[in-house]
């Protein structure tokens, strides 16, 4: 059809950030100034102020290199959360579900994906102790091409963002699993 950007998935590689040595460089002090509680070790209390952070600092990263920063989107940020909270509870950590769904059908089913015209990504990620914070995620994110790929990708305009107290996997410390939908609709 002549126009219309053909429906495409951006799936990207998965990560856990427990266990694992992780160097996350020294970002600007300008990189990061304006977004509160980048340090921030979440809690079961305080996961609102880390989304919300993520959010800041993947937008800190589209503004310098002058790409328009991301809308928050509230169906994206369902589809972001069910999927966060369906990993945690049952055990899992993919960007398709145990029963198949996958990116495209989670979106659907919030409502956004309103025309044929559109393009999807995710990133995902769920990290324990001191690697959970905002800043540490977003840096982990930033150092892989795929994550970076979906951040930097100029033709998304929107994104949903959940943070879910918990990790997808058994016998793990407390942590916190993110989920991060990035769309575009026409």
């Amino acid at each position: 059809m002549p126009g219309v950007v053909p429906p495409r998935v951006a799936l990207t590689a998965v990560f856990a950030l427990a266990g694992c040595v992780l160097v996350v460089p020294a970002f600007t002090a300008d990189a990061y100034a304006a977004c509160a509680d980048s340090d921030l070790q979440p809690s079961a209390a305080n996961l609102e102020q880390v989304s919300k952070s993520v959010v800041c600092l993947v937008n800190a990263e589209r503004r310098d290199r002058r790409i328009p920063k991301l809308k928050r989107n509230s169906r994206l940020n369902r589809a972001a959360k069910a999927h966060a909270d369906d990993m945690v509870a049952k055990k899992y950590f993919s960007h398709q579900s145990p029963s198949g769904a996958g990116l495209a059908d989670r979106v659907r089913k919030s409502g956004y994906l309103r025309s044929d015209d559109w393009l999807l990504g995710e990133n995902l990620a769920w990290a324990t102790g001191t690697l959970q914070s905002p800043e540490v995620v977003v840096a982990a994110w930033m150092n892989s091409p795929s994550h970076r790929r979906n951040i930097l990708d100029r033709k998304f305009k929107d994104l949903g963002l959940a943070a879910t107290y918990g990790v997808p996997i058994n016998n793990a410390s407390d942590g916190v699993t993110y989920v991060n939908d990035f769309g575009m609709v026409r």
